[in-house]
């Protein structure tokens, strides 16, 4: 008994008919599907000749290449600055709560720890506004050979790095830090 459909031909074999499905062939001496005893075996030995699938690159087998480093941290800066609008948000909230809390708030954000989170936020900032610029460039079709793609990254990480000195130098001349 043939059934056009594999569906069909699965599901007789699920409930025990005695089913020859497309593709497999049941040994004379042996039972239908489904009985006991049963076993069906395939037409040909093509599983013997299939190749393992290739395994994909892993992290030790490449080369870091500083485009690959600088787009692993746009992605990174880019959750960063997620983090920053929270901490943005927190300040408007203890604004609206009043002077204690805004003191408060500002104590945590001047302490150590708070000016090493925002050096950190105005690099992401900085980077991430640098490697925008430079995805808009590639956008356009330029800079995509890797001398070119090598140097806007060099560019990008030298003015996100400049650019977050120079603003914390003007912040402790003022009189901010």
């Amino acid at each position: 008994m043939m059934f056009a459909h594999p569906r069909r031909a699965w599901v007789a074999i699920s409930f025990g008919a005695c089913v020859d499905t497309p593709g497999r062939r049941r040994k004379s001496s042996q039972a239908c599907a489904g009985q006991q005893g049963a076993a069906v075996e395939p037409m040909s030995d093509v599983s013997k000749t299939i190749r393992a699938r290739p395994t994909s690159p892993h992290i030790q087998v490449w080369r870091w290449h500083l485009t690959a480093i600088t787009s692993i941290m746009h992605r990174i800066t880019g959750v960063a600055l997620y983090g920053g609008t929270l901490i943005l948000a927190g300040w408007a909230i203890a604004l609206a709560f009043g002077p204690e809390s805004y003191a408060a708030y500002m104590g945590l954000l001047g302490s150590p720890l708070g000016k090493v989170v925002m050096f950190g936020l105005s690099f992401a900032v900085f980077f991430h506004l640098a490697k925008g610029i430079q995805h808009l460039i590639w956008d356009t079709g330029l800079a995509l050979k890797l001398p070119a793609a090598n140097a806007g990254a060099v560019a990008t990480l030298a003015f996100a790095l400049v650019a977050t000195v120079v603003v914390w130098i003007i912040a402790a001349m003022t009189g901010a830090l």
